[in-house]
């Protein structure tokens, strides 16, 4: 199995890791995930929906803390974008219930097939995904397509989501 870290864990800090079996992508994320990691994640992401050769992607969230708005945007593009590309839903583990109210409360269980119990351990490493430095604008983009992915997904997140989605979209044309 292949394994790469992209944001380094330290605590309760955000961590992206990542390993590959074959066909399967194991990706977790662990600790307080907040938009200092999306750029990565992004990026990750991208790269994951141009590799055909993985037909099976697996979400685990059982060691996340909190989640904000920029990683469950980025999480909803990854899980259309794998229903776009090959109508498949990946698999979202999520054990714990503040997790899964956050999830439910945005519509993130419509994208998923989920599993609420923990999953034990492989013992297979898994590499974090590579923080890369990137600019301010870059960082604001990455942040605002995740919103707008958001607020795409029904009339409920259109309504949370839509002026968040207009400051950033402001905030861009005034760089």
């Amino acid at each position: 199995m292949n394994a790469t870290c992209l944001v380094p864990s330290a605590g309760h800090a955000g961590s992206v890791s990542h390993a590959r079996d074959g066909a399967t992508c194991v990706v977790r994320l662990a600790g307080d995930l907040r938009h200092t990691q999306g750029p990565a994640f992004d990026r990750f992401i991208d790269g994951l929906l141009a590799d055909a050769g993985i037909d099976r992607v697996i979400v685990d969230l059982s060691e996340a803390v909190g989640i904000d708005s920029t990683m469950l945007g980025l999480l909803a593009r990854l899980a259309l974008g794998l229903d776009e590309r090959d109508g498949r839903k990946p698999l979202l583990v999520s054990p714990r219930a503040d997790i899964n109210t956050l999830l439910d409360s945005i519509c993130l269980d419509d994208c998923f097939l989920r599993c609420d119990a923990a999953v034990a351990p492989t013992g297979t490493a898994l590499a974090e995904a590579r923080a890369e430095s990137v600019g301010e604008t870059e960082a604001a983009r990455v942040i605002l397509d995740a919103h707008r992915t958001l607020a795409r997904m029904n009339g409920a997140n259109r309504a949370a989501f839509s002026c968040v989605v207009e400051a950033l979209e402001r905030e861009l044309r005034e760089r």
